[in-house]
């Protein structure tokens, strides 16, 4: 008999962020899994109230804090917001503000003219073994 071929496929891992933004509001906040195996995937929110200086330089004045979300799908652990199951291929969560936007209302009361920058951020995770998420991240999966 002669030789065989063994192929392997490897398994790909690729998710990204998927924003609704217009008109200075972020109105809806989500992750997509683009790759061919289920992902658990966090999501930080960051911001901060800045003003342009006579120069043009951006200042940051004040820093910003995300509000609480309270949406289906999503737990929050300090700074992070974990999606709570395993997103499969082709999936997109829930929107992780659940319908309440984030404005440009309200800069600080000494900076009537702030502007509001926020970053989104995310990182996923391959859902198999069930603790690589525990391992990486020190997040235990909730099982439903």
């Amino acid at each position: 008999s002669g030789p065989v071929t063994n192929t392997f496929t490897p398994a790909i891992l690729d998710t990204k962020i998927v924003e609704d933004f217009a008109d200075g509001e972020k109105s809806s906040i989500a992750v997509q899994n683009n790759g061919t195996i289920d992902a658990y995937v966090r999501v930080g929110v960051y911001g901060y109230w800045a003003v342009k200086d006579n120069g043009g330089n951006e200042k940051i004045i004040a820093p910003w804090s995300c509000p609480g979300l309270a949406n289906t799908g999503w737990t929050t652990d300090g700074d992070w917001h974990y999606y709570s199951s395993a997103l499969k291929p082709g999936e997109l969560t829930s929107d992780l503000l659940g319908g309440t936007p984030i404005t440009q209302n309200d800069p600080p009361a000494s900076y009537p003219n702030a502007y509001l920058v926020v970053n989104v951020i995310h990182q996923s995770i391959q859902a198999e073994p069930a603790d690589a998420a525990k391992e990486a991240w020190n997040w235990t999966v909730p099982y439903n």
